[in-house]
C-alpha cells in the first residue's frame, strides 16, 4: 500500500529562495533579512517555460455542446441555467447506460 506522501509530486524549489539561501551561505554573518534585500542585486530572473499541448476534452462540456447543437433555438426557449439542468438529467442517464 502506498502512502499519500509517496504519490504526491515533489514541489519544484523556488529559484528566488534558493538564490537567497546560496547568497546567505556565501556571506557568513549576514542576517536573513539583509540577504533578502542584497540578493536582489545579483539575481537573474528565470523565465518559466510555457506549457504546451492541448487539454483533454471535458466530457460534460462536450455533452452540453452536443445538446446545444441539437437544439439551435435554445436561446429563445431556455436560459443557460435551464440548459444545464436539462443536460444534467441527460448526462446522468447516458453515463449510467
Amino acid at each position: 500500500m502506498t502512502t499519500i506522501a509517496e504519490t504526491k509530486k515533489p514541489k519544484a524549489e523556488n529559484p528566488w529562495l534558493s538564490h537567497v539561501k546560496a547568497f546567505k551561505n556565501q556571506h557568513n554573518g549576514m542576517s536573513y533579512k539583509e540577504a533578502l534585500s542584497k540578493a536582489g542585486e545579483t539575481y537573474k530572473k528565470v523565465e518559466r517555460e510555457e506549457k504546451t499541448g492541448e487539454r483533454k476534452p471535458n466530457p460534460w462540456m462536450q455533452h452540453i455542446e452536443k445538446w446545444k447543437l441539437a437544439h439551435p433555438d435554445w436561446k429563445t426557449t431556455h436560459s443557460y441555467k435551464d440548459v444545464l439542468k436539462i443536460c444534467k438529467i441527460d448526462y446522468k442517464t447516458s453515463v449510467v447506460n
